[in-house]
C-alpha cells in the first residue's frame, strides 16, 4: 500500500509535466534559423549587458558590464563580436553561438584574450535578459543581467 501511495503522486506529476511540455512545443515546425539570426544581430547591436557576476566560494555579487557594438555571422556557428568589457576594448572575438530551439547560447572555450587571460563561458540570451556561467583560470561563477540598447549620439543630445 505504501508503494502505491508513492507511485500515484509520481505518475500524476509526470503526466502533468508531460502535458505542460507538450503545450509549450510549437506545432512541429523548426524555428526559422535565418529569422532567428537576423533577430540576434538586431538584439545585440549597440547594447549594454549590465548585471552582476558571482565567484564560486564568495558570497557577494559584483557589478558586471559589457558593451557590444555589433555581432556578425562568420561561418557555421561562429560569429564575430565587437565588444568592450568595462573600460577595456576587446579585440574582435570569434565566438560560437549555439541554438537551443529559438534561444541563442554564446559559447567560448579557453580563449586567451591579451592582457586579460584565458576564459570560458556559456551565456544564454532570452529577450532582454542574459544568464550564464564563466571560468577564468581556476575561478568561475555565474553571471546575470539585462540587455539595454545604447542611445545613439543623436538621441543623447
Amino acid at each position: 500500500m505504501s508503494l502505491l501511495r508513492n507511485v500515484i503522486p509520481l505518475a500524476l506529476l509526470l503526466a502533468t509535466v508531460g502535458l505542460a511540455t507538450a503545450a509549450e512545443q510549437p506545432s512541429g515546425e523548426a524555428p526559422d534559423r535565418a529569422a532567428l539570426e537576423k533577430q540576434f544581430v538586431e538584439r545585440l547591436r549597440s547594447v549594454v549587458l549590465e548585471g552582476t557576476y558571482t565567484t564560486t566560494g564568495e558570497e557577494a555579487a559584483k557589478p558586471d558590464r559589457y558593451e557590444i557594438a555589433s555581432v556578425a555571422k562568420l561561418q557555421g556557428d561562429y560569429w564575430l563580436f565587437q565588444a568592450k568589457y568595462g573600460d577595456t576594448v576587446l579585440p574582435p572575438l570569434p565566438l560560437r553561438v549555439l541554438w537551443a530551439g529559438d534561444t541563442p547560447v554564446i559559447s567560448m572555450n579557453d580563449l586567451t584574450i591579451p592582457a586579460l587571460g584565458t576564459f570560458s563561458f556559456r551565456v544564454m540570451i532570452h529577450g532582454d535578459l542574459y544568464a550564464g556561467t564563466w571560468k577564468h583560470d581556476e575561478k568561475g561563477g555565474h553571471m546575470t543581467g539585462t540587455i539595454k540598447k545604447q542611445k545613439s549620439a543623436d538621441e543623447a543630445e
